[in-house]
């Protein structure tokens, strides 16, 4: 069964790269906020709905994403896509 999360609204300000992120099938969405210079988070929220304490799960794939969105060229060249998709297994 694949398990899956999408990152929307990626913006880069500085060396904080952030996002919204909704789990599918969920109805409470979070927020991300790394400082990609010491790769620790500036910033977290969970924004729950109906009780959906799913979403707390996927900080860390969330978190791990950011990270290697933040190290690619396109990143360091202001040129990254504002949406993405993870999954896993």
């Amino acid at each position: 069964m694949n398990i899956m999360v999408i990152l929307k609204n990626v913006k880069r300000t500085d060396n904080i790269i952030e996002c919204d992120y909704f789990p599918e099938n969920g109805t409470s969405f979070g927020h991300v906020a790394l400082d990609i210079n010491k790769q620790d988070f500036v910033e977290s929220k969970c924004i729950m709905a109906n009780e959906d304490v799913n979403t707390r799960f996927y900080y860390n794939h969330v978190a791990s994403k950011l990270m290697k969105i933040s190290k690619t060229d396109d990143f360091k060249n202001n040129n990254f896509k504002s949406e993405y998709m993870v999954a896993w297994y």
